[in-house]
Formats: structure tokens, sequence, C-alpha cells
């Protein structure tokens, strides 16, 4: 027999952040949900209540359910900490003789003697995975509803410790001492192991009065998302002009995912009078960052004229590569881009436009980042892409249609926004280098000469040092701050923020997953 539990929603907790739930019965080991982080509205406050997305937990019994009279599921909530390790945040202890008639309601969680929230979950007492319509019949029977089988997600690493981690491994005065190996993400096996628990009824602890069942609105099925393609066979797909599967209606609004895609553009120019030498190095940091994130690394995509193995990054490339990065993406995925290279003024008529340089820009020139914007503002509600750009050369990429000035605290359209595609239904979040003067021949000199590009590293140096000095989750206004501090002395006056959504950058936390719908 199977004890089988669906969370579904968590209210009024004590803490903001990422959260999962641990069940232990008796004389069983723990099960531990996913990681879930908070849905933030367009202002950038947190949207309650958290939604669990009906993530199913089963615990094989070891005997029969006469056997476990007396025993107690013990239910914990976890809260995830930045520079600290996972702080069992609410617990509750629910009889099992009471769990085995089914139950499906809200359940009070305390800390400390004291109310810390309420988690709603189902659970039912099965003799195994029967099918569908059969377990259906068997739920209804005790008076609960089911609950849609959600998909399979993997544990995510903490986004900041992850960066912080990454940082210190990756600096140059590390990168010598150390041997390269690819990060190991946690598994079940490696959580904390919970204390022993009393089996025998009159040492066990006592139970909380369940609260009366109740049945919230029941959450349509979601649809399984389309197929992502591996690069060598998308790009020679869009070589063979065979038309690409676009997802469909049903699948555009489908559940969060999960997801996770990136793109990598690095160049050094070599050979030529524009060589660099920050591109292989911006590379190596942020691919560690990203394995550390959850990212897989089939699903990140590296083009580079200085890491052997990798496509050349040429504009057609380029452009096939956006294309790639953006095909078969549905609500719920999150995608990267991150370019380490050189920027110029792109002259279109009677227009000079700021565009990237391929590492073919001298034969097929330029590709404009008004371009760039238009493979991307296609993307479906509910995707979040972040847009990382590192230019020697201070410039508006990436181009998106609202910017944030830092000076007067509000969003301002884009000076060259008439000539954008429709603002983009998805949260895209730029990030790039903004001057208020000219490049002096010595700050180029110094650029090309440096081993890390300039917003890669004063992006992540900020993010290290306010991981370092917090507990709770960093902002945008904070982010922005950071990097501007650490950018002074350089071409670039600040870190500019550009997006196509606007929040509060004061009040939203910067996070590479979530999306403001």
């Amino acid at each position: 027999m199977q004890l089988e539990i669906v969370v579904q929603k968590a209210v009024r907790l004590k803490h903001d952040g990422r959260h999962c739930v641990e069940f232990l019965l008796d004389g069983h080991g723990p099960e531990r949900t996913p990681w879930v982080d908070d849905l933030y509205d367009t202002t950038g406050r947190i949207v309650e209540p958290k939604n669990f997305k009906n993530i199913k937990r089963t615990i094989q019994l070891k005997g029969s359910s006469a056997s476990l009279e007396g025993s107690f599921l013990h239910v914990a909530l976890y809260h995830q900490r930045m520079l600290r390790d996972d702080k069992r945040a609410a617990e509750a202890h629910l009889p099992f003789t009471r769990l085995a008639k089914g139950f499906s309601g809200w359940v009070s969680l305390e800390h400390k003697e004291k109310y810390a929230g309420s988690i709603f979950i189902d659970v039912v007492l099965a003799d195994g995975p029967p099918p569908r319509a059969q377990r259906t019949a068997t739920v209804s029977s005790t008076g609960t509803v089911p609950t849609p089988r959600s998909r399979a997600q993997s544990e995510e690493v903490a986004e900041q410790m992850a960066i912080l981690a990454s940082i210190q491994q990756s600096s140059p005065e590390n990168r010598d001492a150390r041997a390269p190996a690819q990060p190991a993400r946690p598994t079940q096996s490696s959580a904390v192991a919970w204390p022993e628990w009393p089996s025998q009824a009159p040492t066990a602890p006592a139970a909380p009065p369940l609260p009366a069942p109740t049945t919230p609105p029941a959450l349509p099925e979601p649809a399984e998302p389309p197929e992502w393609m591996p690069w060598p066979r998308f790009s020679a797909a869009l070589q063979r002009g065979e038309p690409l599967r676009a997802p469909s209606a049903r699948c555009a609004h489908s559940v969060a995912s999960g997801r996770r895609k990136a793109l990598l553009i690095a160049l050094n120019y070599p050979g030529t009078p524009a060589e660099r030498r920050c591109g292989r190095n911006d590379l190596e940091r942020v691919t560690q960052i990203l394995l550390r994130l959850g990212f897989q690394e089939e699903w990140i995509l590296k083009l580079s004229d200085c890491e052997p193995g990798t496509d050349r990054p040429s504009k057609s490339n380029f452009v096939a590569a956006l294309q790639w990065l953006t095909h078969n993406v549905v609500s719920g995925d999150v995608l990267f881009f991150h370019y380490s290279g050189h920027s110029a003024l792109h002259e279109e008529g009677n227009a000079l436009l700021d565009a990237y340089c391929p590492s073919d820009f001298a034969e097929a020139g330029h590709l404009p980042s008004r371009d760039c914007y238009e493979l991307v503002s296609t993307l479906p509600k509910g995707v979040r892409l972040t847009m990382l750009v590192d230019c020697c050369v201070p410039c508006s990429c990436p181009q998106l249609p609202f910017q944030w000035n830092a000076q007067s605290l509000q969003w301002s359209e884009d000076a060259d926004a008439s000539s954008l595609a429709p603002t983009a239904a998805a949260d895209i979040v730029g990030l790039g280098g903004a001057s208020e003067a000219e490049m002096s021949p010595e700050q180029l000199t110094e650029a090309l000469r440096a081993e890390q590009g300039p917003i890669t590293e004063a992006f992540l140096q900020a993010m290290q040092e306010l991981a370092a000095r917090r507990k709770g989750p960093v902002t945008f206004a904070e982010l922005l701050e950071g990097a501007s501090l650490r950018l002074q002395g350089t071409a670039h006056a600040f870190l500019q923020l550009s997006a196509t959504r606007l929040f509060d950058p004061k009040s939203r936390s910067f996070r590479f997953f979530d999306a403001i719908e």
C-alpha cells in the first residue's frame, strides 16, 4: 500500500522566498517536494497563495495500515536561505489513522507554538498506482477531490548562493588552483536527516486537531510542453528549410514547466585589430553559474571564436541561435542570454542603430539590437528571459521598450521604441552598460586588454557582495547600485536596466526564474 500526498497551496507563510515541504511517516524515509518560488505581480509584490502546482509525493508503506496505528505523518515546511542551511520554518503532526480515511483540506503549521501559515493537501491511502479512472473513483468515495499529476521538477540550487559559490570558484585567483569539474546538483539523499520520531502511541507527540476538509477550485489539466530540439538538429533543419513545429494554443497557456535554456555568445576577434581577451573568461564564469542554477549542459548553447568545440558566432549563426533559444518555448520556461563582444553604431537609412558585432561583421555586417528584439518579442506570456550584454563600448544593447532611470526613479520609453516591434508579452529583463560621455582611446585600449568583461565582472561581484552581507533576496535597485559602483573608472558609467514589463525595481527581488504576469 502507499500513501499519496498532493500539495496544492500555501498561505500566510512567515518568510518570503523559496519553500519546500517534507513528509516523514514514522518508520519510513522522508519525501521532499521541489523548491517552489514566490509569484510576483506587476508591482513586484508577492501574490498569495503560493502555488505548489499539485506536487505529488508517495510513501510506500512498509506494513499494513493496521500496523501503523499510533503513527504520525510529520509535515515540515523548509525555507531556503542564502548563506546558511535551509531553515525548518514550520511543522505539523498528523495522525495516520485519520489520514488513512482520506483527507482533503487546510493544515495549520506551527513554529515554536505559534501559527506559521497553512498548506492545502490531499491525502489518499491506495493499494498501488492504479489507472487514473480507478484512482479517481477511489478518491471520490472518501469525499476528496482528485488532482492532476504535475510534471516532475528537479530541485533547484538557491540562486544567489549558487552565484556566490560560482564567483568564488571561477575567480581568476582560484581558477588555477582548482581542477575543472562540473558542480554536482544536490539530491534527496544529501538532505539533512530527520530526527527519530516516537513510533508508540503513549510517547507520540500530541497532534493538533485537523481542520474541516474544504475544497479549493479545481485546477485545469496542464498540457505537455512541446519538445525542444538540440542545436545540431535545429540548425540542420533550419538550413534544409524544414518547417519547425510551433506550440499549440493549449501549450502556450500551460502551467510552469521548469525548463531552462541558455544562449552564450563570446567573441575575442583573434588576429584582428579589434582583438580582446575577456570573451573566453566570461563564457566560463557564466557557464558555471548556470550549471549551478539547474541549467542542463545540453540546453546551454555556446557560440565562440575562442572556445574549442563551439560553433563560430557568425551573423547567420547568431540569428539562428536566437531562433533556437525561442523555439517551442511556452509559459513557465526560463531563458538566459549572455553576450560578450564588441558593439557598434549601425547606419540604416538616416538612423544610427546600436548593433552587435558577430565574428564576420566585416563581411556580413552588424546585427542591430532592434533585430534581436524582434526575434524574442514573440515569446508568450509567462516566459522569463534575462539578457546580460557585455560590450567594450557602451551602447543600448539590449534594446527593449522601457528603460529605468536611476536618477529620476521612473521608467521611460526607449527613444527608438517606435521602431521596435509591439511590446512582448513575455517578461524580458535586459542588463547592459551605459555611458554619459564618449569613450577615450585610453579606455578602449584598457578594455581590450582586460581579462574580465566590465559588465559581467561588475554584475557578478555586486551579486557576491550583496549575498555576503544580506540574509534576504536582493532587489533590482540594490543590484544596479552595487554594479554601477564597480563600474566607476571604466567607460561604463552605470548598469542600465531595460524591460518589456513595468515593475518597481526597489521592491522586486532579482531572480532568474520569476516571471511577472
